[in-house]
């Protein structure tokens, strides 16, 4: 693949590397002509606006049918305010919102995906490229397995026996058999798969076939989202963006993400402070509420659930994370008072002025890039 257009967050920047795979001969005025195209965009929970993807839209309008699918897994569905921007994009087509409980098809035992996938000729995965706690990286085949996919098959995924595969590692796409799964499962569509990848990191965009797009795009995405540091730090300040701020859900990620990565940053006992406003609470999905569940029966249990391998759905792995990092490091939150989170061992302050900070000290962004130390 050639070079990508820089600022990945404009609709020139689109346009450009859409010309670029047009004059390299990777796709052509047959790509989406005359076919059934099923483009599947991220939902509120990634940093994307959906109007920066109209190059892309306009050049589907010679299919025979489009259908836009926001891929939300089992997150909360879009708020009003959210879905204008898709609606206001999408003009002229039918604009789904992914029902993980009652909008799928089962591919076979354990895998179900979104209906109208089966559908398509053409299948379009937009994805936000960041690290991410098991797969690696978000982007790629994610959108389809996960942000189509049945409740069965996102808490199959998310099950205590991939959660304790030691392979299954943030910023670890190779040899990593929750990606495996991933891209085994969006390999059973007929459809062709193309994906359109957004590095917010390294500030591009690639297009091209959903696999070859994905490499791509975390080789631009793998050097800049993990920094290595000379010593650990005694307390690490997590300002959680605005993105990933609406829930305790999504901002626990934060503490988890510096914690799990290779060689943390971090002293054993060390403090990590995450700055997030969680006005949505725990969460108001259908994974957030099972989240909220698993703190609501404390730590110690969730944690002997995790020995024991006890499945527990989908969204209570992320109470089985948080609860693994608690072994290691103290957590707090500034921000709310939630139910559970005091007993499951998080403190509380309503400012971070409140947080009595010893030692060397580091205030970062954790969605942007990581921490590390050199591996030994």
């Amino acid at each position: 693949m050639g070079e990508p257009p820089k600022d990945f967050a404009s609709i020139e920047a689109v346009e450009a590397e859409l010309v670029r795979c047009e004059r390299a001969g990777e796709i052509d005025s047959t790509t989406f002509e005359s076919k059934r195209v099923a483009l599947i965009v991220p939902d509120a929970t990634r940093p994307f606006d959906p109007r920066v993807i109209e190059p892309l839209f306009r050049r589907l309008r010679g299919a025979t049918e489009v259908v836009v699918i926001v891929g939300l897994g089992l997150h909360r569905r879009l708020t009003a305010a959210e879905r204008r921007p898709y609606e206001l994009t999408f003009r002229g087509v039918e604009l789904l919102e992914h029902d993980a409980v009652s909008g799928c098809r089962e591919v076979n035992r354990g895998v179900g995906l979104n209906e109208r996938l089966f559908e398509a000729d053409v299948i379009v995965a937009v994805g936000v490229v960041e690290l991410h706690q098991y797969a690696g990286f978000s982007g790629g085949s994610k959108a389809i397995s996960i942000g189509c996919g049945s409740r069965v098959t996102i808490s199959r995924l998310h099950g205590t026996e991939l959660l304790r595969d030691r392979r299954v590692q943030i910023g670890r796409v190779h040899d990593n058999p929750f990606r495996e799964a991933l891209d085994a499962i969006a390999k059973t569509l007929r459809a062709e798969l193309l994906g359109l990848q957004f590095v917010p990191s390294a500030g591009v965009v690639v297009f091209g076939r959903l696999g070859d797009s994905f490499e791509a795009a975390v080789a631009f995405a793998e050097p800049r989202s993990l920094r290595v540091v000379g010593a650990p730090f005694d307390a690490i300040v997590l300002e959680v963006p605005s993105s990933k701020a609406m829930s305790f859900y999504q901002a626990s990620r934060a503490a988890t993400y510096v914690a799990e990565v290779p060689s943390p940053a971090i002293v054993e006992g060390g403090s990590l402070i995450i700055v997030a406003e969680c006005p949505e609470g725990h969460g108001q999905g259908i994974g957030e509420r099972a989240f909220e569940q698993a703190i609501l029966r404390g730590r110690h249990r969730v944690l002997e659930e995790l020995r024991l391998g006890v499945e527990a759905g989908g969204g209570a792995q992320r109470a089985m994370v948080l609860a693994r990092v608690l072994e290691r490091f103290r957590v707090a939150l500034v921000g709310p008072e939630l139910p559970g989170l005091a007993a499951f061992g998080v403190d509380r302050f309503r400012k971070l002025s409140e947080v009595r900070l010893n030692g060397s000290v580091a205030k970062i962004d954790p969605f942007e890039c990581l921490p590390r130390l050199r591996e030994r």
